[in-house]
C-alpha cells in the first residue's frame, strides 16, 4: 500500500480488531474490503509527492550501478585467475625444463654443438673467414685476433676497404659492413666481422663466388644471458642496446625473411633468436651445400694468450678490445 493510501485508511491495529466483528455480505465481500476500495479511490485523487516521483528511478539507477560493479569485479577476478593460471603453467613448464635438462637449451641453444678454435694451420686452408653471430658474443675480438695471427686482411664491420679482384686489375670498393658479395670476389685473404649479416648467412650457399674461394663461416656461441648483460652495458642511457637495436632493427631482419620465421620465437632474446636460426636452419643448409662451418665456443677463446677473462676487462665500449697486457685498443671507425 502506498503512502497516500495509508493516510486515508484505518490503522493496521484497528483494521485487525474490526475484522473480527465485521461479517461478509451476500456477495462474499467483507466490509473491510469495501473500506480499502474507498481508500484507494481517494488516493488516486491526491497529488503524488515529489519524493515518490524520483525514488523509484533512483532505485533502478542504484541497482544498475550495483550490477555494473559486480560485473566488473567478476571480469577482474576472471582476469586475475587467468594470470595466475598462466604463471602456474609457466612455473610447471620451467620445472619440467629444469628436470629434463633443457633449461640450458633456452639460454644457450648452441651449447651442444659448440666447437673449439682449430689450429692456425687448419684455418689457413680458407681464403675467406666470415665471423658472425649475436652482438657482444666475441665477434670483434675473434675477427681481429684471427686476422692478425693469420696475417689476413681484417674487415671490421665499421671499416671500409679497397680490395682487388682475382686478376689484380680492378679495385673493389667495400664500404662499411659490405656484404660478402663484394669481398668473396677479392684476391686478398680476408677475415670479415659481420654480426649484422647473421640473418643472411644461409645465402652464402647461393654465392657464385664459392667455386673461386674457400670459405669458412664462423658463428660465435656464447651463453645468451652473458651476451644479454654485455649488450646492455652499452647504450645504457638510451635503455640499453637491446631496446635501441636488438628488439628493433636486428629482430626485424629475421622477421622480414619468412623462411626463417618457423625456426625462432620473436619473444626471445635476440641472441637466442640468432642461435636458434643458426642451429635449426642456417648451419644445416650451409653444410648441405658444402660450405664449412664452425660454431665457435666463446669460452674456448681463453686458450689464446691475448684473451682477457671477463672479470678483468671492465666495461668495454663498443669495438673496444681488451688484451692480455691489460691495454685496450679500439677498432678505428
Amino acid at each position: 500500500m502506498t503512502e497516500p493510501q495509508m493516510q486515508h485508511s484505518t490503522s493496521p491495529e484497528r483494521i485487525g480488531s474490526a475484522s473480527q466483528h465485521l461479517p461478509f455480505d451476500s456477495s462474499g465481500t467483507s466490509e473491510i474490503d469495501n473500506l480499502m476500495e474507498v481508500s484507494d479511490s481517494h488516493a488516486k485523487d491526491l497529488p503524488r509527492s515529489s519524493a515518490n516521483t524520483w525514488c523509484v528511478p533512483l532505485l533502478f539507477v542504484l541497482m544498475g550501478l550495483g550490477c555494473m560493479i559486480a560485473t566488473f569485479r567478476a571480469v577482474q577476478l576472471g582476469a586475475e585467475n587467468a594470470v595466475l593460471r598462466s604463471e602456474l603453467e609457466a612455473a610447471r613448464n620451467m620445472h619440467t625444463h629444469t628436470d629434463s635438462g633443457t633449461l640450458l637449451d633456452v639460454v644457450f641453444p648452441l651449447h651442444s654443438i659448440k666447437e673449439r678454435l682449430p689450429s692456425l694451420a687448419q684455418l689457413r686452408n680458407y681464403d675467406k673467414i666470415i665471423v658472425s653471430g649475436p652482438q657482444r658474443s666475441g665477434t670483434t675480438f675473434t675477427a681481429d685476433t684471427l686476422a692478425r695471427l693469420l696475417q689476413y686482411t681484417h674487415l671490421d664491420e665499421n671499416v671500409a676497404a679497397e680490395l682487388h679482384n682475382k686478376s689484380g686489375e680492378a679495385i673493389i670498393k667495400c664500404e662499411r659492413n659490405c656484404s660478402w658479395s663484394k669481398f668473396l670476389a677479392a684476391s686478398e685473404r680476408i677475415v670479415a666481422q659481420r654480426p649484422q649479416w647473421s640473418h643472411e648467412l644461409d645465402n652464402i650457399a647461393k654465392s657464385k663466388y664459392l667455386s673461386r674461394a674457400s670459405v669458412l663461416v664462423v658463428f660465435m656461441a656464447r651463453n645468451c644471458l652473458d651476451a644479454f648483460r654485455s649488450q646492455n652495458r652499452i647504450m645504457s642511457k638510451r635503455g640499453g642496446w637491446t631496446c635501441v637495436a636488438g628488439r628493433t632493427s636486428e629482430l626485424q631482419k629475421y622477421l622480414d625473411r619468412s623462411e626463417l620465421q618457423p625456426f625462432f620465437d620473436a619473444r626471445d632474446m635476440i641472441c637466442k633468436v640468432k642461435q636458434d636460426v643458426w642451429l635449426k636452419y642456417q648451419r644445416p643448409r650451409l653444410m648441405e651445400f658444402g660450405v664449412d662451418t664452425l660454431t665457435l665456443d666463446y669460452e674456448s677463446l681463453a686458450a689464446l694468450a691475448e684473451f682477457v677473462p671477463e672479470h678483468d676487462r671492465g666495461n668495454l665500449a663498443p669495438k673496444q678490445i681488451a688484451r692480455s697486457s691489460q691495454r685496450q685498443r679500439n677498432i678505428s671507425r
